[in-house]
């Protein structure tokens, strides 16, 4: 007996994206003599400006500069470190840290930038990862269990999903879901990098 045909689905091809595009106004002349705006591309001003009422727009633009001048944060991977490893590590390399109080595995360095990190073991060894403090919450509220299973629906980069791990001590079953390639690599990567097992 012979198996039925399948028909042969159409690929979908997505409409190209159009962006509503806004003029400049009163509003977005305003916002963009703005020091938080001073970064910022003027069609994402004017964007902001059309899009949203004043007191948001302002709020968004005040965000943004915020956002530009926000401390580098990271969290020691306790995976392969403690935090007491990472301050050590720091102090030898010169560079100026404060700690978190509700987070005693991560730490502000306020006078650093990104790239001072970058030729430091524990950065290349994976025994810190940089983070914003805000993603640091989602899995500290979780408050994950040992032998639980936890789905991560869009992981990468995979900060979340290893601190995850390494909150569980490698002892819980991670899901991670990313549905973007390149992204995906880059979760594998970094996965690997910081040691966090148990992960599908």
């Amino acid at each position: 007996m012979s198996k039925p045909r399948r028909r042969k689905q159409k690929k979908q091809v997505k409409a190209e994206l159009k962006l509503r595009q806004f003029a400049a106004t009163e509003l977005s002349d305003q916002l963009a003599a703005q020091h938080s705006a001073a970064d910022l591309p003027r069609f994402m001003v004017d964007t902001v400006a059309g899009a949203y009422a004043p007191a948001d727009a302002e709020l968004m633009i005040e965000g943004f500069g915020a956002a530009a001048t926000r401390p580098v944060t990271l969290r020691a991977n306790t995976l392969k470190a403690t935090a007491e490893d990472i301050a050590a590590a720091l102090d030898a390399a010169g560079i100026a840290h404060n700690p978190v109080t509700w987070y005693p595995e991560a730490f502000i360095l306020p006078e650093a930038q990104v790239s001072d990190l970058w030729d430091l073991d524990i950065y290349r060894d994976g025994l810190v990862y940089l983070q914003s403090l805000s993603s640091m919450l989602p899995p500290l509220i979780l408050d994950p269990l040992t032998g639980a299973d936890i789905l991560d629906m869009c992981a990468a980069p995979g900060g979340k999903t290893a601190q995850i791990a390494a909150l569980t001590g490698n002892a819980a079953h991670l899901t991670a879901c990313e549905m973007s390639a390149p992204r995906a690599e880059k979760l594998t990567y970094n996965l690997d990098k910081l040691g966090a097992a148990n992960v599908n």
